[in-house]
Order: C-alpha cells, then sequence, then structure tokens
C-alpha cells in the first residue's frame, strides 16, 4: 500500500517564505465561489498560484497541502503524491457535485494506475482543514474525512472510498 500523510492549511495561515519552493495540492476559492471551490490542481505552490491569479476573481482563498519541497532529493515523490491526490480531490469533486468547470482534466487515471502495480492500494491521511469548505468559514477536517483510499477495479477503472457527501440540491 502507498500510503501519504498530509495536511491542508489555509492560504492564510502560511507564509509567502515556508510556500516558496514548495510542491503540493491546492484547492483555490475565490470571490465568487460559494458551495464549489473554482479550481483544484498541484505542482509548484507560488509558481501556479501566480499563473491562476489573474484567472479567477479576488480576492483568492483556499487550501494547500505541502508535500515537500523543489530543492529536495525526493520532490519527484512529493510531486507524484501531489498528482494522486489532486487526482483525488478531482474524483471526489466530481462524485458530490464540487466540480468547478474550470478543471477541465478529468482525473488523472493513468497516474493511479501505476501506482496500483506497484502498492495495489493508495491511502491519504488527512489532517488539517477540510478542502471542501469555505476557508472565510473554515472547518477542521473531521475523522470521517480523514481517510481517502483509492484501491483498482481494472486497468482503467478505480474505486475511491471518501467521507463527503453530495451537494444538497438547492
Amino acid at each position: 500500500m502507498h500510503s501519504v500523510k498530509v495536511d491542508f492549511i489555509r492560504f492564510l495561515d502560511i507564509s509567502l517564505f515556508d510556500a516558496l519552493g514548495s510542491i503540493g495540492t491546492y484547492v483555490i476559492w475565490d470571490q465568487n465561489s460559494d458551495y464549489i471551490p473554482c479550481y483544484i490542481g498541484q505542482g509548484s505552490i507560488v509558481n501556479r498560484l501566480n499563473s491562476h491569479n489573474t484567472r479567477f476573481t479576488p480576492p483568492l482563498n483556499g487550501y494547500i497541502a505541502v508535500f515537500g519541497y523543489d530543492d529536495d532529493k525526493h520532490a519527484s515523490a512529493f510531486k507524484l503524491d501531489a498528482e494522486l491526490l489532486e487526482s483525488a480531490l478531482l474524483e471526489i469533486a466530481k462524485q458530490t457535485q464540487r466540480l468547478s468547470t474550470n478543471n477541465i482534466q478529468d482525473a488523472r487515471v493513468g497516474i493511479v494506475a501505476k501506482l496500483f502495480d506497484k502498492h495495489g492500494k493508495i491511502k491519504f491521511t488527512l489532517g488539517g482543514h477540510d478542502p471542501f469548505s469555505l476557508p472565510t468559514t473554515s472547518r477542521i477536517i473531521t475523522p470521517k474525512k480523514r481517510i481517502i483510499s483509492i484501491t483498482p477495479v481494472n486497468s482503467h477503472e478505480f474505486e475511491i472510498e471518501h467521507g463527503w457527501q453530495k451537494l444538497r440540491e438547492s
């Protein structure tokens, strides 16, 4: 099993210095976001957020899960974990009616499938803030939502277990 533990930090709680060179997964909420984040992504945090700065309506808010830094010898492993968590969050967003139209790329089944060959199962243990909660009224992630498990169904599909429920119909 490939197991990863990571905390989601609010944008407001991380300094620019700590974010420089960091590799991670992020969930952006902008001024127009009510119940659905405007974007879920991954990569070099400062570079990626800078590229989104003019794309969405300020002020931007959200959450970052930092896996490590690009000058570390394990940077490629951090990048893979960030891609896996992004893929899991995109799939959860799709299943729970939280997927933004700004996320045009589907969950990266190919990246997930590579790890299944080696590990058989992927498990994330999340801490910190719930990335699907509005940052202005953020909530600490509940024990029910703390674990995300991904298991293969076949070579092109995976099953994801999580604790988020669908948004209520208006």
